[in-house]
Formats: structure tokens, sequence, C-alpha cells
């Protein structure tokens, strides 16, 4: 009876070792698994920032060729769309910053001039006097000159 008793001892232990090895492997397999998920989630992430990067690249480029056409609206709305695209971008948004104001400062010389313009029934002027001390009143008084 002893000889028995320590038989289906070691029975019981030689089975939770077994058990015990499984749930180890199980719990190594689920790390494993929650890893790759992981490496996974990280490489998405990495590339949608590439692909948010790469947008907010060509929203910008899209900006500064429209700021160079005098297309004012229009390149301050592509680079708010760039912003978008990258919001956490110092860069980007100090660009953006500069561009707006660009902008803002074209605006108001091309109203100076439209008006003056229109002052002159549609014509340009032959000769300016700029006799003020204001900043940045000299390109608002030369845009309605002619050449």
């Amino acid at each position: 009876m002893k000889n028995r008793r320590k038989w289906i001892v070691m029975g019981i232990i030689a089975i939770a070792v077994v058990i015990a090895g499984i749930v180890v492997y199980n719990n190594e397999k689920q790390k494993a698994a929650e890893r790759a998920a992981e490496a996974k989630r990280i490489e998405e992430q990495e590339k949608a920032r590439e692909a948010a990067q790469k947008a907010a690249d060509e929203y910008r480029t899209q900006a500064e060729k429209l700021l160079e056409e005098g297309k004012y609206d229009e390149a301050q709305e592509a680079m708010g769309k760039a912003l978008e695209q990258t919001p956490e971008d110092e860069a980007l948004a100090a660009a953006s910053e500069e561009l707006n104001q660009k902008a803002e400062e074209m605006k108001g010389y091309n109203a100076t001039m439209e008006a003056a313009l229109a002052a002159n029934n549609g014509k340009e002027y032959d000769i300016s006097i700029c006799c003020v001390n204001v900043d940045a009143c000299e390109m608002s008084a030369i845009l309605p000159v002619k050449d």
C-alpha cells in the first residue's frame, strides 16, 4: 500500500509539473503574441506618421507656391491643411504663422492698391510720393504706379 501511495503521489506531482509547464508555455506564448501585436501597432503608427508628414510637406509646398502666385487665401488654407496633418510639428506651425503674416500683409497692400486704382478710374498712376512715417507704407504707395 505504501508503495502505491508513493506512486500515486509521484503521479500527482508529475501531473502538476506538466500542468505548470503548460501554463508557463501558454503564458510565454501569450506574451510573445502581445509583443508581436505591439510591434505591429508601433509599425502601423510609424507608417501613419510618415504618411501624415508626407501629406503635410505636400500641402506646405502647395501653400508656398500659391503664395508666390498671389493666391493668399488658398495658400493659408493649404497651410492649414498641412497643420491638420502634423499639429505637433513646431517648425510647420512657425512657417504657418509666417505665411499667415505675409499673406495678411500682402492682402493689405493689394486692398490699398485696388482702392488707389479705383480712385483713378482703374488707371495706374504716373508718379507716387510717399511722405508719411508709417511702417510698410512704401509698398502700398508704389503698387498703383506704372512701371
